[in-house]
This record gives C-alpha cells, sequence and structure tokens, in this order.
C-alpha cells in the first residue's frame, strides 16, 4: 500500500523504471514535489530580489543578477 508520509522521488522512480507500475498517488505526490519547489524557489527569488542592490558592491550586484536569472531560467 502506497504512503504519503514515506514518499521519495527517487525511490518512485526507480520503481517506474525498474517495474514499469505507476499507482495514481505517486503521481499526485511528484506534482506535488514540483509546486513544492516552485513555490520555494519563487520565495527565495522574491527575498534576494528585495535586496536593495545600488547599496551593494559591483561584485554583489552581479552574483545577485546571477542567481535571479538562474531562477527565472
Amino acid at each position: 500500500m502506497f504512503d504519503i508520509n514515506k514518499f521519495n522521488l527517487k525511490d518512485v522512480e526507480n520503481k517506474w523504471i525498474n517495474t514499469g507500475e505507476i499507482a495514481p498517488e505517486e503521481i499526485s505526490c511528484v506534482f506535488g514535489a514540483v509546486e513544492a519547489k516552485e513555490d520555494r524557489l519563487k520565495a527565495i527569488y522574491e527575498e534576494i530580489s528585495s535586496i536593495p542592490k545600488e547599496q551593494c558592491t559591483p561584485l554583489v550586484q552581479e552574483k545577485i543578477e546571477s542567481i535571479l536569472t538562474l531562477i527565472k531560467g
């Protein structure tokens, strides 16, 4: 039986590859994991973009811009 509390994306991925079986609950958990990741990235982006870059050194400004670009994709 599927236990949501023991969900591990890597274990599910291995199961899908090795057995070819996919449970609907596993698909839901994968979507949930992606949403959680996107929410965290959005929060990180908002936090970093709120830093007053004009008060930072040029090197720090460059690093901030690099991070924001990486998150935006």
